[in-house]
């Protein structure tokens, strides 16, 4: 017997949930009514060509003249109705958005002189998703008669609903493993095997023909059997690389590597997190060259890397490491925001749990839980467009040179605002020039040129643009929930979001607890610059008395100096001063609602 994958090769992609819905509905209608005829009047009349031009996955399997379903079951599904099947299977697929082509086709086919019964295939399907992996998935299976060959059609939607994981079957081998499955099929149910077949079974364990190994034990374990290995073709075998690859092999240091290789005309040097061999010109990795040396390799045997002195480094290399480095950093930062956003996730859920009363810690901390979950998803999009602009930025090696070698652009990092979550007022924003705009649970501020200036979350504010006016907004939308700001952000962010506090009067703090800046203390520090400038006053007036008393009459008075005007401070923003609420800022929202309600005036609201 034959058991195949239908795919014809084609590599595996991710799909979207419409194109999914095609594949299943194109799939199981085919397989449980032996015609395209219906899914075409289903999925619109090009549905099934597109498919079938996409992944093959029809391909050499047409319906043939007289072909019917003759048996047909199903694993993990409930009911018979193809339409209620085909929904299950998509809703299976939401556990797992964004999934790589989760569902699959596989046929089983027997020699013509030989038919299964119900009880046989219903063993086949069994032994096969044992194998495969799929003892968790749903399948729909159906045999088609009136062939030449009886055949066995299985549709397996590849999400293991136990797990809500996508399964990778016969371990990365699933090609490999159907060769066995037919032989244990074979074995179990004497059926005849094929003359080119790579695997013979007996009694449950599976052998290669060839070498005699096993593969497979009796009682279906696989441990310490023998397993296929991915061994690329090595370069270092062919006549032409030979004296290279001895060059290499029998090479003491680094140093007499590199002398062996110059007289060949070949160099070895690190890429990446790797090595790169160039022979005359040609370039490949170290590994394709022969996996004994692999960067991993000869560090092992020759030590730490050590370029060769003699030869110039490549500047583009250099600009290169540059952009490696930049990606590492944004990688840093995201891993600090997150950490930074699942600490305050932590406080706060335990701060409901210590406050409310029982009846309202379920509700409470269901809540903190979606916010930050939301804040989580839209500081990953935030962090995924800074990481995209080193891709849209980097410059190819020519283009490189022509404009002068310059080094890699700046990734701006997004900035962060944590505040308690409430309601929104875009009224703020508006006096900063900004329009807001919902999406996806958050609202977004945009310029006028439409550029995203600040993300607010409700559990936090993302600044993306690090400038004044979207800093002021920003920092306006925060004073709103709570008498103390708490940002986080990079050096330069920090000292406009001390600018701004100082000329509005925000008090803000950072994570460690440290105050950026305190308007209280600058009151009282005015205050009392006040009353020392008037006790000076009062004395200086009393001892100018006393002066003028003692000068004659005749001379005249000095006119008065003239009063300069002070400058004013720079004005941010046209709202009010925020309100000194006198609750704790991580208040519910329905009693900071109620709060700023009867407060009346001072809040903006």
């Amino acid at each position: 017997m034959i058991v195949k994958r239908i795919r014809k090769g084609a590599p595996r992609k991710r799909r979207s949930f419409d194109e999914i819905r095609t594949i299943v509905n194109v799939l199981s209608t085919y397989v449980l009514n032996a015609s395209t005829d219906r899914s075409l009047m289903y999925d619109g009349e090009n549905a099934l060509a597109k498919y079938v031009l996409d992944t093959q996955i029809l391909a050499g399997h047409p319906v043939e003249v007289g072909e019917k379903v003759d048996l047909h079951g199903t694993r993990r599904l409930q009911g018979s109705a193809l339409v209620g099947l085909q929904r299950q299977m998509l809703a299976a697929n939401l556990l797992t958005p964004g999934a790589v082509d989760p569902i699959e086709h596989y046929v089983m086919s027997w020699k013509s002189h030989e038919r299964p019964a119900l009880k046989e295939i219903e063993d086949a399907v069994d032994i096969f998703a044992q194998e495969m992996g799929y003892q968790d998935c749903q399948i729909v299976w159906a045999t088609h008669s009136n062939t030449k060959n009886y055949h066995l059609h299985l549709v397996v939607n590849r999400i293991d609903l136990a797990k809500q994981k996508v399964v990778n079957p016969g371990d990365g081998w699933d090609i490999d493993r159907l060769h066995q499955v037919a032989a244990i099929i074979e074995d179990a149910q004497g059926w005849e095997s094929e003359t080119n077949a790579i695997y013979a079974a007996s009694g449950g364990e599976v052998r290669e023909r060839e070498t005699g190994e096993i593969m497979r034990r009796a009682n279906g374990s696989r441990a310490g059997c023998a397993t296929r290995k991915l061994v690329a073709s090595e370069k270092c075998h062919s006549p032409e690389n030979a004296a290279v690859a001895e060059a290499i092999r029998s090479a003491q240091s680094w140093q007499e590597l590199h002398n062996r290789l110059v007289k060949l005309g070949a160099t070895y040097r690190t890429k990446g997190s790797g090595a790169q061999i160039t022979i005359n010109d040609e370039r490949m990795k170290a590994s394709s060259f022969g996996r004994e040396f692999s960067y991993g390799e000869m560090t092992e045997r020759l030590g730490e890397y050590a370029p060769d002195p003699l030869l110039e480094r490549d500047p583009y290399e250099n600009y290169l490491a540059a952009l490696r480095e930049e990606r590492k950093r944004v990688r840093e930062a995201w891993n600090q925001a997150l950490a930074k956003l699942r600490e305050r996730r932590k406080r706060l859920k335990k701060k409901i749990f210590a406050e409310k009363s029982e009846y309202k810690v379920i509700i409470a901390a269901a809540r903190l839980e979606l916010s930050f979950d939301l804040a989580e998803a839209e500081v990953k999009k935030a962090f995924d467009r800074a990481r995209a602009t080193i891709a849209e930025t980097k410059l190819q090696r020519d283009q490189w040179y022509k404009v002068g070698q310059p080094p890699p652009k700046k990734v701006k990092l997004p900035e962060f605002i944590f505040a308690p979550n409430v309601f929104r007022d875009q009224a703020i924003a508006r006096d900063h020039g900004l329009t807001g705009g919902a999406c996806d649970y958050a609202v977004e501020y945009r310029n006028d040129d439409g550029s995203l200036a600040v993300t607010d979350i409700g559990v936090v504010l993302i600044v993306h643009q690090i400038e004044e006016n979207a800093v002021a907004a920003s920092l306006a939308i925060a004073s709103t929930r709570g008498d103390r700001i708490l940002v986080t952000g990079s050096r330069e962010f920090l000292d406009i979001c001390r600018d701004v506090a100082k000329a509005r009067g925000y008090a803000l703090v950072l994570e460690n607890g440290e105050i950026l800046h305190d308007p209280t203390v600058v009151d009282q520090k005015a205050v009392s610059s006040k009353s020392a400038n008037e006790s000076k006053s009062e004395s200086a007036t009393t001892s100018q008395q006393k002066r003028d008393k003692a000068k004659p009459k005749s001379l005249e008075k000095e006119p008065p100096e003239r009063s300069v005007a002070r400058t004013s401070a720079t004005n941010f923003s046209r709202f009010p001063e925020p309100a000194r609420a006198a609750e704790d800022e991580e208040l519910s929202d329905a009693v900071r609602l109620a709060a700023m309600r009867g407060r009346g005036k001072g809040s903006g609201f």
